[in-house]
């Protein structure tokens, strides 16, 4: 827990990111009292990649996949003021 939290604060540092937006106590069934820290989804996917290269592959390949797609030409309508081009994509 404590490396996590020393994680965390680092991450924080280095994003420029206020630790105390994010923390929080958490007592637990026995009454004791523990720091914690609420991440969104883009802070614990951020500090979670630190810990896994498998992770960190995987976004980096899904991340190239998405950018490749937004470079493909995107669907070209025919021209509609030309009747037979406009013909010939209302049949298909």
């Amino acid at each position: 827990h404590k490396h996590v939290l020393d994680d965390c604060r680092k991450m924080f540092e280095s994003i420029n990111i206020q630790s105390a937006e994010f923390s929080a106590d958490y007592k637990d069934t026995s009454g004791r009292t523990y720091q914690e820290y609420l991440l969104d989804q883009d802070l614990t996917m951020t500090l979670v990649m630190g810990y896994s290269i498998q992770f960190r592959h995987r976004v980096a390949t899904r991340w190239r996949e998405l950018e490749e797609k937004a470079t493909r030409p995107v669907c070209i309508l025919p021209n509609f003021e030309d009747p037979p081009v406009a013909a010939i994509a209302w049949a298909e």
